[in-house]
């Protein structure tokens, strides 16, 4: 599912709630919300939102890596990635 296929899930879900939005407004609300979680990661390492999940951050080192092109032995540099752990609520959906 794409984003705009989730606004479009989203949209009609939140008018059945009696939330008045356009789907222009339920476009904002889902960047914002996913701009609000990337900030979150980026200023505290960790976001838990319970019976969802928990985002965080995983630093990783400098480690021995090859170039593809040249077959060449490489250091790629430390790097931090965004993972997500699904809590057991949201694992068992069904």
């Amino acid at each position: 599912m794409t984003k705009t296929e989730f606004i479009d899930f989203v949209h009609p879900r939140l008018k059945e709630r009696g939330v008045k939005l356009t789907k222009q407004h339920a476009k904002i609300a889902v960047d914002e919300v996913l701009e609000a979680i990337k900030q979150v990661v980026a200023d505290y390492d960790e976001l838990s939102i319970y019976g969802f999940g928990k985002f965080g951050k995983r630093h990783l080192p400098e480690r021995p890596a090859r170039n593809p092109r040249t077959g060449e032995e490489i250091m790629a540099p430390a790097t931090t990635k965004v993972s997500f752990k699904p809590s057991n609520r949201f694992l068992n959906v069904d």
